[in-house]
């Protein structure tokens, strides 16, 4: 490649002085011959590899579902929390017996708050997880970083971990993030640093 190629002649991104094709659109990077006009340069596109892009893909989806999975359970566990005001202000209106409030009150209030507890646990876990998922997804996409995005899918893996006594699904995230660790991996040559 000639040293005065800077930017890609398809898309117009800034290349690496040692790249042989554009790390945006894939377009394979022609040295001019002297006289030559860029346009007139016939571009082939550089083999992309389609693990990583697979990769990338369900990394994103997993990433979006798991932000926005996290955020209902949030909701969710702040509505458990008011079940009890609920009937506290049944009892206020008259709609239900002292008594009925006080079987209520004490055969649930502990489990409403743990219950709530969990969920606020479980929550927070998956807006991890599922954050560190969508940075992952972006360093796959972009092919930049591997130690950082490699770093990204271990964290996004390991999250949910923490969760296996819990909520048992988790031990699939944990499966399939270890396998999306293992392919990311595998294909290390294919990021730029």
């Amino acid at each position: 490649m000639s040293d005065d190629i800077k930017f890609c002649y398809k898309c117009g991104a800034e290349l690496p002085s040692n790249a042989s094709f554009c790390p945006e659109c894939g377009n394979t990077i022609m040295a001019l011959r002297p006289g030559e006009n860029a346009s007139a340069v016939e571009t082939a596109q550089a083999p992309k590899n389609s693990t990583l892009k697979t990769v990338s893909i369900l990394t994103l989806i997993y990433g979006i579902l798991a932000v926005l999975g996290a955020v209902m359970i949030v909701i969710l566990a702040f509505t458990i929390g008011s079940l009890e005001d609920m009937m506290y202000d049944y009892w206020q209106d008259g709609l239900i017996t002292e008594d009925d409030y006080n079987t209520f009150e004490g055969a649930i209030h502990g489990f409403i708050w743990d219950v709530k507890d969990i969920f606020l646990y479980t929550g927070i876990i998956y807006l991890i997880s599922g954050a560190f998922a969508l940075l992952a997804a972006n360093g796959t996409h972009k092919r930049e970083n591997f130690k950082m995005t490699l770093a990204f899918f271990i964290i996004a893996t390991a999250a949910p971990a923490a969760l296996i006594f819990i909520d048992l699904s988790s031990i699939l995230y944990v499966v399939v993030g270890v396998v999306m660790c293992y392919l990311v991996n595998k294909n290390k040559a294919e990021f730029q640093s």
